[in-house]
């Protein structure tokens, strides 16, 4: 796995090749999901000012708010990179599963992130829950990757 640092750089290899790219006449839009986009546009100065709301989450890891992964066994988890189930269909319904799984719900405590819940930045990112479980064996745990210090 990179070290922080070594991600951190990475991403600055990839914004410039795809400033070259964009100089150089492409009109491709490359998406930048990897939520530790956020850290790195803050810290060079391409974010907007950030809302004053804490308690509202805009963006970042959709662990909790936007998605699930069913296997073809029916097996539901929060992510497709996460590996703890959080019900079963079609024992259960996606909306029940969805709202009152205990380990979805439990995943949507982010003032329980160890990190990230001290970080201005908890509302646009929450690094990756997923590589924080596969490094510490706990989702809540800080993403290893991250740079920031908080």
């Amino acid at each position: 796995m990179l070290t922080p640092q070594e991600y951190r750089g990475l991403l600055l290899k990839v914004l410039e090749e795809y400033k070259c790219l964009q100089e150089n006449g492409c009109r491709t839009y490359f998406g930048r999901k990897d939520h530790l986009w956020r850290l790195l546009y803050q810290e060079l100065g391409l974010l907007k000012p950030l809302p004053k709301k804490k308690e509202t989450i805009y963006n970042g890891c959709g662990i909790g708010s936007s998605i699930l992964t069913i296997l073809a066994d029916g097996t539901v988890y929060a992510c497709r990179r996460l590996p703890v189930e959080i019900g079963k269909v079609p024992e259960q319904s996606i909306k029940e599963i969805f709202i009152n799984s205990p380990e979805h719900n439990k995943m949507r405590q982010v003032e329980k992130m160890q990190k990230c819940s001290n970080c201005e930045l908890m509302q646009f990112c929450r690094g990756c829950p997923a590589v924080a479980y596969a490094t510490h064996g706990d989702y809540m745990a800080s993403d290893p990757q991250c740079w920031k210090e908080v």
